[in-house]
C-alpha cells in the first residue's frame, strides 16, 4: 500500500477486515488486525507491505505535536453476488441482498448491470455508495416492487461501474447444494478444485450481519512487513494479530458464527466439480434448515447460492401477540391448507381460519384472551397453546414500565417511539434483558433511558416456539389534513373510538394495522369527509383520551432553489421532508434516505426551509406540525407529476397546486382537438380522468390552470416481444432507464411478474434479454418510465408465440 503525506512525517496504518460495515461513519468501531509505522520520504511518498484481502479497507492516520489526528482512508474492491430461491432470501444466514459490495470512490454513483452469458443485458440498478462507507446494497430497503425470480444465475457477468469507470466484473459460478435430512449430508457441484464454504442454520435474518469474512486458504504472516521507498527514513513493523469477527479465512469454527449459523464447513472440490460434506459428527440436519454455498473468485469477489432443507409440512405457531392478536406461524412453502381455530378455556371454538405457508397477523376478528387455546391442524398432526394471563402499563408520568408476567422468565424489554415510523427516524428508545421474580411481577424506571412520551410503545416478550408478546402504549395521533385520514398508536383498536368534531362520531370497523414489530401498531382511521383546518379530532382509548384542534396550514416546493416555503400557526415548530415518490419511481436508489429540516415559524407564521441533498430524485413532500400535546397533524405538497399509459384514454396527475373544477384538453401532434372536458382537481391536488380518445405518442396534454396553464407532451414509445430470439426489443426516450414489468407462468409456481430495468442507446432503443423466463402466449407485458420531472409513461405489449411451419401435402382424390 503506497500513499502521500507530509515530507518526513511518521503515519500509522491501520488493516481492518472487511467488507465496511454497513450504516457506519468514517471511522470504524473495530480493532485493526494489522498496524504499521512507517516514515515518509522527503517528498512526502511511504510504502508499507501489508496482509490484504478483497473488501479488507483501513486508514493512514497522522498526527500533529498537539495530539490532533488526521486520516484518509482507503477501500478494497469488493462484491457478493447472492444466487438462489428469492423465498429463501428472509431466511438466509448473512442479509437479505442479492448484490451487495464496495469500492473506493464514497458518494459516487453506481450503475450495476447483469449480462446473461448469451451476451445480452438482464438488469441494469442505479445505485449510491453511502457517502461514509463506499458501501453499496440492492436492492435496497426502500425497494417496494423487487421480484428477482431467475434473475442471478450461473453464467450472469456483473458489472460495475460509474462516472470514474469500470470498477469490478464478476462471472456467476455455477454452483448447487442439496441438503439430506436423513443421512445429515450435503452434496453439490462448484468450480473443480476450489474450496466453498457450506453453512447451515435457521437463518433468522441478523440486524446486523456484518463483518462476515469469507473463507481462503493461506495463513496469516506472524508480523506486518513494512517497507521503505529509497530516500525515506527506517520503517518500524508493528506486531499484528488477527481480532476478526465472524468465521476467519483461517479456518472455520474458530470463533462466533454470524447470526443465525450453527454449524459450518469449508471442503475443496473435487476434479470432477462434486463435493460431499457430512454433518453427522457436528451437527443434525433437520427439516426446515436454511444454508448457503459460498464460493470465492481469485479477485475475492463471493457468489452464494441458497438452498432450503425440506421437510415435513406441520405449522409451528412462532409468536402471539396477547395485546394486539396477532399471530405469527411458519410453514414450509408448497405445503397444503391448515386450520386455525381458536378456542375458550373450555374448549369451545370461538373462531376459525384456514391457512396456507408462513404469516405473520391478525386471524380473528375476536381478540385472544387470557387461558384461550390456539388449536393448529395439519397433515396428521394436531397442537394446542394455551395462553398465558399476562399484563404490561407503560406509566407516562412516573416513568416507570410494571409488568405481571409468568413467574422465573428471561424477557426482552423495548421501548420505542413509533411515530417516527412515518418519518423514518428512529430515536428515543431503549432494550434491555432482564428475569422476572419467584412473584412473576416486573418493575423498572425508564427515566434517563427514554423519555416516555405520546406514541412510546413498549413491549415484552419471551419464551420460544411460541414467543409470547405483551405490549402497552400512551396514545398518539396524526391528522392528515385534507385527507379523511387520522393514524394512531394503540394497543388494540377494539376498545378505541375516533370521533370528529364536525361530522360526529365515527367508529373505525376493525382498522388493520399498517405497521407492526418492535415499534408498535399504527392505526389508520378513514373518515367520512376530508380534514379541514378548525376541525377537532378525539381519540377515546381505555388508557386515556386525547383531542387535536387542526391548524391551518400551507407548503410549497421549489425545485430549483430547494426551498419550501408555507404558513402555519405562529412560533409553530414543524419538520419539513422532501423524498422520492417511490410508488411510481422506475429508479432504484440504493442507500436513500428522507432528505429533513426543523423549521419554526415566525411570529408572523411564516417558515422557509433550504433543504441540501436532494439530488436528482423526484420530490414529494410532507410538512409535519407537533402540537403542544405531542400529537402531530401532516401536509403532503409536492411537484406536478403526470401519469400516462399511451393507447389509453385514462389521464392522472399528482401534486397540482390548482383546486376546483378547470378545463383539460387533449391535443394531437398536428395540434387538431381531439378531447376536452371539464375535470375536478380534488382536495389532495390529484386529478383522475377518462378521456373520450386514447392518448398516443405526441399527443399534448393541457390543463387550464388560472394564471399558470400546465402542458405536458406525450413521448413516443414502442416495444415488442420476439418469441424467437427470446428478446424483447423496444424505443423510449434516449439514455432512459426503462422498466419492464414481464408477466410469469409456471405450473409449478403459477403466476407471478419479473421486474426488469435497462438503459436505452442515444437513439432510444434497448434490447432486453428474457430466455430465463417463463413466459406465455399471449399475456400482455409492460414497460413505463419515469423522467427528471416524475411524469411517469407506460406502454403494454403482449407476449409472441413461436412460429412454426408445417408442409401441405396435396393428395389427389381417386
Amino acid at each position: 500500500m503506497s500513499g502521500l503525506a507530509p515530507a518526513n512525517r511518521g503515519v500509522e496504518v491501520e488493516v481492518l477486515p472487511g467488507p465496511v460495515p454497513e450504516g457506519f461513519g468514517f471511522i470504524s468501531p473495530y480493532t485493526p488486525t494489522h498496524m504499521v509505522a512507517v516514515t515518509t520520504s522527503a517528498t512526502g511518498q511511504f510504502m508499507v507491505n501489508v496482509f490484504l484481502q478483497a473488501s479488507d479497507y483501513g486508514y493512514a492516520n497522522l498526527s500533529d505535536p498537539e495530539g490532533h489526528q488526521s486520516f484518509a482512508r482507503f477501500v478494497l474492491p469488493f462484491m457478493r453476488a447472492r444466487m438462489g430461491n428469492p423465498a429463501f432470501y428472509s431466511f438466509n444466514l448473512a442479509d437479505n441482498s442479492p448484490l451487495i459490495g464496495q469500492f473506493q470512490s464514497f458518494s459516487t454513483p453506481v450503475t450495476l448491470s447483469v449480462q446473461s452469458k448469451r451476451g445480452y443485458i438482464k438488469d441494469i440498478v442505479q445505485a449510491n455508495a453511502i457517502p461514509s462507507t463506499g458501501f453499496f446494497m440492492w436492492p435496497s430497503y426502500y425497494d417496494d416492487n423487487v421480484n428477482l425470480q431467475g434473475l442471478l444465475v450461473g453464467g450472469d457477468v456483473i458489472t460495475m461501474a460509474s462516472p470514474l469507470g469500470s470498477h469490478m466484473v464478476f462471472t456467476l459460478p455455477t454452483i448447487t447444494a442439496y441438503a439430506d435430512s436423513d443421512t445429515d449430508v450435503v452434496t453439490g457441484t462448484a468450480p473443480p478444485s476450489s474450496v466453498v464454504w457450506v453453512r447451515l442454520g435457521y437463518g433468522y435474518p441478523s440486524p446486523n450481519p456484518f463483518p462476515i469474512v469469507t473463507p481462503t486458504p493461506p495463513a496469516p504472516p506472524a508480523t506486518a512487513i513494512a517497507t521503505a521507498i529509497p530516500g525515506s527514513a527506517t520503517n518500524t513493523p508493528v506486531p499484528a494479530q488477527d481480532q476478526r469477527g465472524g468465521v476467519t479465512e483461517w479456518g472455520p469454527n474458530t470463533s462466533p458464527l454470524p447470526s443465525g449459523v450453527i454449524v459450518s464447513q469449508v471442503v475443496t472440490v473435487a476434479a470432477d466439480g462434486v463435493f460431499t460434506v457430512a454433518f453427522a459428527n457436528v451437527a443434525g440436519i433437520t427439516p426446515y434448515m436454511v444454508g448457503e454455498l459460498e464460493w470465492t473468485s481469485p479477485e475475492g469477489y463471493v457468489a452464494v447460492q441458497t438452498f432450503r432443507v425440506q421437510g415435513n409440512c406441520a405449522p409451528q405457531l412462532v409468536s402471539v401477540n396477547l395485546s394486539s392478536s396477532i399471530i405469527g406461524i411458519d410453514q414450509l412453502p408448497n405445503c397444503p391448507v391448515y386450520q386455525v381455530r381458536l378456542l375458550d378455556a373450555a374448549g369451545n371454538v370461538k373462531e376459525s381460519s384456514y391457512m396456507g405457508g408462513s404469516i405473520v397477523g391478525k386471524l380473528f376478528q375476536q381478540p385472544i384472551l387470557p387461558n384461550d387455546m390456539l388449536e393448529l391442524s395439519g397433515i396428521g398432526e394436531m397442537q394446542r397453546t394455551r395462553m398465558p394471563a399476562l399484563s404490561v402499563v407503560l406509566n407516562p408520568v412516573s416513568e416507570v414500565i410494571s409488568a405481571t408476567l409468568l413467574p422465573n422468565q428471561e424477557i426482552a424489554v423495548s421501548v420505542n417511539n413509533a411515530s417516527h415510523i412515518v418519518r423514518g427516524i428512529y430515536t428515543g428508545s431503549t432494550y434491555f434483558t432482564a428475569t422476572v421474580g419467584s412473584s412473576g411481577l416486573f418493575t423498572r424506571s425508564l427515566s434517563g433511558t427514554v423519555g416516555v412520551a405520546p406514541s412510546t410503545v413498549a413491549r415484552v416478550q419471551f419464551g420460544s416456539q411460541p414467543t409470547f408478546i405483551i405490549e402497552s402504549v400512551v396514545p398518539w395521533m396524526r391528522a392528515r389534513l385534507y385527507q379523511p385520514l387520522v393514524e394512531f398508536v394503540i394497543v388494540d383498536s377494539s376498545a378505541t373510538s375516533v370521533t370528529m368534531l364536525a361530522a360526529g362520531a365515527i367508529t373505525p370497523t376493525n382498522p388493520e394495522p399498517i405497521s407492526t414489530g418492535a415499534f408498535g401498531p399504527i392505526y389508520p382511521s378513514n373518515l367520512s369527509r376530508v380534514l379541514e383546518p378548525g376541525d377537532q379530532i378525539t381519540l377515546t382509548s381505555p388508557q386515556q383520551t386525547i383531542s387535536l384542534t387542526l391548524p391551518a396550514l400551507s407548503a410549497k416546493l421549489d425545485v430549483v432553489s430547494r426551498t419550501v416555503t408555507g404558513k402555519a400557526p405562529p412560533n409553530a415548530v414543524m419538520q419539513v421532508l422532501v423524498y422520492e415518490y417511490g410508488s411510481n419511481s422506475s429508479v432504484r436508489t440504493v442507500g436513500s434516505s428522507l432528505v429533513g429540516q426543523y423549521v419554526t415559524a415566525t411570529a408572523k407564521g411564516e417558515f422557509t426551509a433550504t433543504l441540501t441533498g436532494m439530488g436528482n430524485l423526484v420530490p414529494n413532500g410532507l410538512l409535519l406540525y407537533f402540537a403542544p400535546s405531542g400529537n402531530e397533524v401532516a401536509l403532503e405538497f409536492g411537484v406536478p407529476r403526470w401519469f400516462v399509459t399511451i393507447g389509453d384514454a385514462f389521464v392522472s396527475a399528482h401534486s397540482l397546486s390548482a383546486r376546483g373544477l378547470m378545463s383539460l384538453t387533449l391535443r394531437s401532434a398536428a395540434g387538431a382537438v381531439k378531447s376536452r372536458i371539464t375535470v375536478t382537481i380534488d382536495s389532495l391536488g390529484m386529478l383522475n380522468v377518462q378521456l373520450t380518445q386514447p392518448v398516443k405518442g405526441g399527443d399534448r396534454i393541457e390543463l387550464a390552470v388560472p394564471g399558470a396553464p400546465v402542458v405536458f407532451e406525450v413521448p413516443a414509445y414502442a416495444v415488442e416481444h420476439n418469441a424467437g430470439r427470446k428478446l424483447v426489443q423496444g424505443v423510449a426516450a434516449p439514455n432512459t432507464l426503462v422498466q419492464i414489468n414481464l408477466p410469469l407462468y409456471s405450473p409449478q409456481t403459477g403466476y407471478g411478474q419479473a421486474t426488469r430495468r435497462i438503459q436505452t442507446d442515444a437513439s432510444g432503443r434497448f434490447i432486453l434479454d428474457v430466455a430465463d423466463l417463463p413466459l406465455r402466449f399471449m399475456d400482455i407485458g409492460q414497460i413505463f418510465t419515469t423522467d427528471a420531472n416524475g411524469n411517469n409513461i407506460r406502454l403494454t405489449f403482449k407476449m409472441e408465440g413461436t412460429q412454426r411451419f408445417f408442409p401441405i401435402v396435396f393428395r389427389q382424390g381417386s
